[in-house]
């Protein structure tokens, strides 16, 4: 399976509401309206760049497929390294 067999409109919308506590969990009924303008850009941005990682073999280029490619590689690596080592603390 790949990640483009997956349905991506509706992964991004997980993402999306998994995101948004992170930006907009701070405001309250007193936060300027501005603030507010600031995070949504802010979201956008996130968002954008979430769907540029996933949607990198049909939108981007080499170099950033690459740069995609081996951060990918090391977010993988650094995940399992912290799984072993819950693992061998566990037993």
């Amino acid at each position: 399976m790949k990640i483009t067999d997956l349905n991506l409109e509706e992964m991004l919308g997980e993402i999306a509401a998994a995101v948004s506590p992170f930006v907009f969990g701070d405001l309250g009924p007193e936060t300027p309206a501005k603030t507010y303008v600031e995070r949504t850009a802010l979201q956008g941005e996130v968002m954008g760049r979430i769907m540029a990682v996933l949607m990198k073999d049909e939108i981007c280029g080499d170099t950033l497929v690459e740069e995609v490619e081996a951060c990918s590689r090391h977010v993988h690596e650094h995940t399992l390294k912290h799984l072993r080592s819950a693992m061998i603390k566990e037993v």
